[in-house]
């Protein structure tokens, strides 16, 4: 899946069924010290941001969808 900055997406996730911008898109190290993408969303209803790992594997388990 290819996702670009703005894109609106949704995704499932202990919340629930979740929609939010991309803001951007970056490269850091993730908990086994791989450099790997990550989006940094800001969700619809929150004031804050989060980030989700970028990888065929998580996005697939996120059901990450374009909304």
């Amino acid at each position: 899946m290819k996702l670009e900055i703005g894109n609106k997406i949704s995704w499932k996730c202990a919340f629930g069924d979740l929609t939010g911008t991309v803001d951007k898109i970056v490269m850091d190290m993730n908990a086994a010290g791989n450099i790997i993408p990550w989006l940094v969303i800001t969700p619809e209803g929150y004031t804050s941001n989060l980030r989700l790992a970028y990888t065929d594997d998580n996005m697939a388990m996120m059901k990450v969808q374009v909304a």
